[in-house]
């Protein structure tokens, strides 16, 4: 089952270009998603081309800034400068740079900087990864309003480091007036001087605590279910169809967030998909727990 749906998927995007636009033709988010976590990975002197030098030099102060901020709200400067950095200025800068028509056109410079990055420095990409793969298990990525104040706090002490918006490229700029006439929206440019910094309210505490139980209890039950089927099969035929159906979705749960983890500091967004399947999880789990104390007390009676 979870072959099958990785296949399908695999050419579900494809199929669907081909379809609409009669080619193939895509663009991978998996060179600027490593490079975005290598962002904040110092790389030391390892810098060996004009590319990857103009990276580092608008990276560094960044993440040195990053670095004095409380663990708490870590990961949201780091969101918003993740943003700013890639999309605002290294690939439409390193597009003027190549004489590039479009910023997806970047990907191969984009990938062999992250690559570089990556190898200077692995550990550090591999805990960021780690760091984004658990946020997003136990939904740790919605933002309280207590930590919303938090940052602003931060802000208002440490005057943020700002960071150049680069032009769009032409093909880019074509889509998004494009987009922006569909719309009926004013162009999106020219573009700000620097970035602008921005913290709004999420959601309130009491209902990310919630959410976080049920993303939590779904991904250790999932994890349970699988490890029930590879290490003690002879248990999990007691109630195979449960365990198993557990143990899939487990595994679909914890596969959709790793996958996206390598590539993703860890939004809110991302966790969107997981839904069903949480939902589903628990689902089989409450049922399986009636049914057993439903037959623990005809049992006894």
């Amino acid at each position: 089952m979870i072959g099958a749906g990785m296949l399908a998927a695999w050419a579900a995007t494809p199929l669907g270009l081909y379809l609409v636009n009669g080619a193939t033709t895509t663009s991978s988010p998996l060179a600027r998603g490593v490079l975005q976590h290598s962002l904040f990975c110092s790389p030391g002197g390892t810098a060996r081309d004009a590319d990857s030098k103009f990276v580092e030099l608008n990276a560094s102060p960044v993440r040195r800034y990053v670095e004095t901020a409380p663990p708490d709200i870590l990961p949201d400067l780091k969101r918003i400068y993740s943003g700013a950095l890639r999309f605002g200025l290294i690939i439409p800068a390193l597009g003027e740079m190549h004489k590039l028509e479009s910023g997806w056109q970047t990907d191969p410079i984009i990938a062999r900087v992250a690559k570089e990055r990556v190898e200077a420095n692995p550990m550090c990409y591999a805990k960021s990864v780690l760091a984004a793969d658990f946020r997003m298990a136990t939904y740790g990525v919605a933002r309280s309003p207590g930590v919303a104040n938090r940052i602003r706090d931060f802000i208002a002490a440490h005057p943020p480091v700002r960071v150049p918006a680069a032009p769009l490229l032409p093909g880019d700029e074509r889509d998004s007036l494009k987009a922006a006439n569909e719309f009926h929206e004013p162009p999106p440019f020219p573009l700000p001087p620097a970035m602008p910094f921005k913290v709004t309210d999420k959601s309130p505490l009491l209902l990310i605590l919630i959410t976080r139980l049920l993303f939590s209890g779904a991904a250790l039950l999932g994890l349970l279910s699988v490890f029930a089927l590879v290490i003690r099969p002879k248990i999990a035929l007691r109630d195979w169809n449960g365990v198993a159906g557990m143990a899939a979705l487990g595994a679909a749960f914890h596969g959709m967030i790793a996958i996206t983890a390598i590539v993703e500091l860890g939004l809110t967004r991302y966790t969107v998909p997981v839904w069903p399947v949480v939902c589903t999880l628990l689902a089989i789990a409450v049922l399986r727990a009636a049914h057993r104390s439903s037959s623990a007390h005809h049992a006894s009676s």
